[in-house]
């Protein structure tokens, strides 16, 4: 039997048009730990650690973009300041993705012991219009998820591998490596799960 999970989210419920974090309407408030962490044990300055490193990326993604809007207005008066300027915005972007995945694998270190799986929450976000009009998935938060004890598998979600053959072990790894990249299983983890998927073949 797969797992059941209970997952919440913690992410901007509604953007702040001003650019300011402080004007972000948040999923879940900082002064409360959301039920679900609680009932694992997770306390206030835990929560209050997680609520204040995620918010920091988004106080460097709206610096970033005022910036950004700003060196754009003097592309119209010097003309190779548009692109320096977007090398620098890219730069810039690449960074924050850094910041990222920093955060994931350090708030999936701090949750492992409360047997609670952390991720990237991510919304797929439309833009361009038209026939330019495409779709990307783009992290907009922290996902926090517990895995039923009773259901089997490891507190991750991930199932043991079972003797079907390998084209299951091929997904199962594709799988853990999927929770190996976005930092919520350790590399010992990834490769002790990966072992146990090989020698089920």
């Amino acid at each position: 039997m797969a797992p059941s999970n209970v997952s919440i989210e913690l992410r901007p419920q509604m953007q702040s048009l001003s650019m300011s974090t402080d004007d972000i309407i948040w999923t879940h408030e900082r002064s409360i730990v959301p039920a679900m962490l609680a009932n694992r044990g997770v306390g206030h300055a835990t929560w209050e650690r997680t609520f204040d490193a995620l918010k920091g990326i988004y106080d460097e993604q709206y610096t970033m973009a005022r910036d950004f809007r700003k060196k754009m207005g003097l592309f119209l008066f010097i003309p190779c300041y548009g692109l320096c300027s977007m090398n620098k915005h890219i730069q810039a972007a690449q960074t924050i993705h850094a910041h990222w995945a920093d955060l994931v694998r350090s708030q999936a270190e701090t949750y492992r012991p409360y047997g609670i799986q952390v991720t990237l929450a991510k919304e797929l976000i439309s833009s361009g219009s038209g026939s330019n009009r495409h779709m990307r998935n783009e992290i907009v938060g922290l996902r926090f998820e517990v895995a039923d004890e009773n259901g089997g598998g490891n507190h991750y979600g991930t199932s043991l591998p079972t003797n079907s053959g390998g084209n299951d072990a091929v997904s199962k790894i594709s799988k853990l490596n999927d929770l190996y990249k976005t930092g919520a299983i350790s590399s010992d983890e990834y490769n002790r799960l990966k072992g146990q998927i090989i020698n089920g073949i």
